[in-house]
């Protein structure tokens, strides 16, 4: 059998290669919005109109009832959409949406405020270090990049550098150190659908609530060398932060965000007993940001300041 030689790219040939082959892909991909039929697509806003409403009965959501409001698709590998809520041009809060291999849709987070998830203020993002407007242009339009519950980004390239940005507050975040970002990050699998539904906010109806005041988890450190709560019993731990919050305690929820890289703790500011009996939590972010509880048992950990 002839043998044929071949030779080995070297690191900067096969790095721009790569670059070229995943520029394209970025092109054809993750810049085009989910296809979906008319039906589909009128399924859907029925489906967000309805979630709307629920949500406007909510304190601090009354303004929702007459509000406009528009989704957008989102990364990466999702099926699924931010929902930007305004009032004459003033933006109200946000929810995003995912849809399922069965066709039926799950809300996965809401939040209200001037500063929504993916809203106009954390689009031209900030810089980590000097927290100074970006001075370039971006090369191309950003991508909303959702991994999961507090894993929201900007992905943008400037300059033919890629970032990556809170799409809550706008600030950079370190990149990973392998060459392959961000093409490890968009090529790597997505959550099964089943881990979706874990993550879903199952209902709107509150039949027992504790609340707090925001506040600065950086005022007080003792988090740091706290215990976390025993993640075990969901329904318990739901328990335990509503009679804190009512003691008048403080808890901070501690997770790990960019590939791992960035330790990110949030005030606890309420918690939600649904009837289904299910909990929600809601967090402080630059506004509130509300998830199902199990969605955050799973990726991070509640401390009961003392």
């Amino acid at each position: 059998m002839r043998r044929t030689s071949h030779r080995r790219m070297g690191p900067p040939i096969l790095a721009a290669l790569l670059a070229v082959v995943a520029a394209i892909a970025l092109t054809d991909f993750w810049f085009s919005r989910p296809v979906i039929g008319a039906s589909e697509d009128h399924r859907l806003d029925k489906q967000i109109e309805l979630w709307i409403a629920e949500l406007s009965e909510l304190d601090g959501y009354e303004r929702w009832k007459t509000a406009d409001w528009s989704k957008h698709p989102l990364g990466a590998g999702m099926h699924g959409w931010v929902v930007l809520v305004k009032d004459k041009g003033e933006e109200l809060g946000y929810l995003v949406i995912i849809a399922h291999e069965d066709q039926t849709y799950s809300l996965l987070e809401f939040g209200s405020g001037p500063y929504p998830l993916y809203g106009g203020h954390s689009s031209s993002p900030l810089t980590g270090t000097e927290q100074q407007p970006l001075p370039e242009p971006a090369d191309r339009q950003p991508i909303r990049l959702y991994l999961g519950p507090l894993q929201s980004y900007w992905l943008m390239e400037r300059g033919g550098r890629w970032s990556w940005h809170d799409a809550k507050t706008g600030e950079e975040y370190p990149a990973p150190e392998e060459s392959g970002f961000p093409y490890s990050i968009l090529t790597a699998p997505p959550f099964p659908d089943e881990r979706w539904r874990e993550a879903a906010i199952r209902s709107l109806a509150i039949v027992r609530s504790a609340t707090t005041e925001a506040f600065d988890p950086f005022e007080r450190l003792s988090w740091l060398t706290s215990e976390p709560m025993d993640a075990e019993d969901r329904s318990m731990m739901g328990d335990t932060i509503h009679q804190a919050l009512r003691d008048g305690r403080r808890i901070v929820y501690v997770t790990e965000i960019a590939d791992g890289l960035v330790t990110l703790p949030l005030a606890v500011t309420g918690v939600f007993r649904t009837a289904d009996g299910d909990d929600l939590v809601r967090l402080e972010q630059d506004g509130p940001r509300t998830f199902a509880l199990g969605a955050l048992a799973q990726l991070g950990r509640f401390y009961i300041m003392g």
